[in-house]
């Protein structure tokens, strides 16, 4: 009987060791896909139209993509790579595929001349996507108005370039947030976040973009 119990035993652990070595790390591999929408659609411009779709972000070991398609079927995919530090931004709009390369663009090294925001954290909290989130606002000195953000702590993952120069110095993921286009406010959200395997092809250039290189 012991030895069928230290068996079992045994067996529990291997499946629970395997179980933890194939689930990745969210802070190194994953994928988290945003929605974004205007507050007042009644007043909506052909322009308004180029900042509303749906957008992944992925990433994984230091490689990161972030695919944005508006309603108007027209796609930009942002790839960079933390280590080579190559910068790519790739435009597929009416069937014209065109991908804008800087090899040698070090996001990092910007650090230092970032201003740091003045966020007014509050104790206002929300559910999104199953996370527990706070908010924050924050003053946007050339609008002279403040957005607002909520974020969480549930989640250590990595941001996407655009993003990063406005939450680097937040405290927690941003889960959904606020800011002003033409004069309206536009609300992106998180409604999907997955720590799945990435596939490592994704970060590569597909062959039927035009590479121009930009410094």
């Amino acid at each position: 009987m012991k030895s069928l119990l230290k068996l079992f035993l045994t067996v529990l652990t291997l499946m629970f060791v395997v179980r933890c070595n194939t689930t990745p790390d969210c802070a190194t591999e994953g994928t988290i896909s945003y929605s974004a929408k205007f507050n007042d659609a009644d007043t909506l411009t052909q322009m308004d139209s180029m900042y509303i779709g749906k957008s992944v972000f992925s990433y994984k070991n230091g490689k990161s993509r972030y695919d944005f398609i508006s309603i108007r079927k027209d796609t930009i995919i942002i790839m960079y790579n933390e280590k080579s530090h190559k910068y790519a931004v790739l435009v597929n709009r009416e069937g014209q595929r065109t991908a804008f390369v800087n090899p040698h663009l070090n996001l990092d090294s910007m650090d230092h001349k970032r201003a740091r925001h003045k966020f007014e954290y509050s104790d206002e909290t929300k559910i999104i996507g199953n996370f527990k989130c706070k908010k924050a606002e924050v003053l946007n000195k050339n609008e002279k108005t403040k957005r607002y953000v909520f974020y969480t702590q549930e989640i250590n993952a990595p941001l996407v370039s655009h993003l990063e120069l406005s939450y680097f110095d937040l405290k927690g993921y941003p889960m959904e947030f606020s800011q002003l286009v033409n004069d309206k406010e536009l609300v992106t959200t998180v409604t999907k976040v997955s720590f799945k395997y990435v596939d490592e092809n994704i970060f590569t250039i597909p062959d039927d973009y035009k590479i121009e290189y930009t410094r």
